[in-house]
Order: C-alpha cells, then structure tokens, then sequence
C-alpha cells in the first residue's frame, strides 16, 4: 500500500511536469493584416507607377509582404511589364519581385 502512494505520487508529478512543460509553447499565429511598413512600401510601389507616363495609366495591383512585392494586373507592352518590376526593385526594403503582370494581346 505504501508504495502504491509513492508510485501514485510519482505519477502525478510527471504528468504535472509535462503539462507545464507544454505551456505556453504555441507559436503566435502570422500575422493577418499588413504591416505598416509593408503598407508603406506598396504605397511607395504605386507612386513610382504613377509617375510613370507609360505606367501609370495601366491596371496594376501591388502586394508587399515583408521584403518581397507581387505584382498583378495588366499592361500593353512587355517592357512596360518589365519597367514596372524594375521600378518596384528599387523600392527601399524589396529585395523580391515576384511579377505576374499580364500583357495584353495586341488586336
């Protein structure tokens, strides 16, 4: 009987030690809005495109996520596909592209 309680005891006390073990191991969930530096980038991304005579009239979407820029829309040349993911490099703090602008098709 003796060593029942002890044997019980012991049991107890590992579990106890395993449960606070795991405590507070979660990893933070990522983050679920943007950044404000990354807001800040895009916003830098879209200025240079609008002081583009040749860009700025297009259809282009700009998303920043840490140090990489996706690029989506469409415009009518493949240089200005090109110029718009060359100005988008030289953002501060871009240091990825990733440019999934379409050109359009001439008729």
């Amino acid at each position: 009987m003796k060593y029942e309680k002890y044997v019980f005891l012991l049991l107890l006390s590992f579990i106890t030690a395993i449960t606070l073990m795991n405590c507070g191991q979660e990893e933070p969930p990522p983050p679920t809005t943007i950044q404000p530096l990354d807001k800040t980038r895009v916003q830098s991304i879209k200025a240079a495109f609008n002081n583009d005579p040749t860009l700025a009239p297009e259809n282009l979407q700009v998303e920043v996520s840490n140090d990489t820029a996706k690029l989506t829309g469409t415009v009518h040349s493949e240089e200005d596909k090109l110029k718009a993911g060359e100005l988008a490099s030289k953002t501060r703090g871009i240091n990825t592209v990733i440019n999934n602008i379409e050109v359009l098709k001439k008729e």
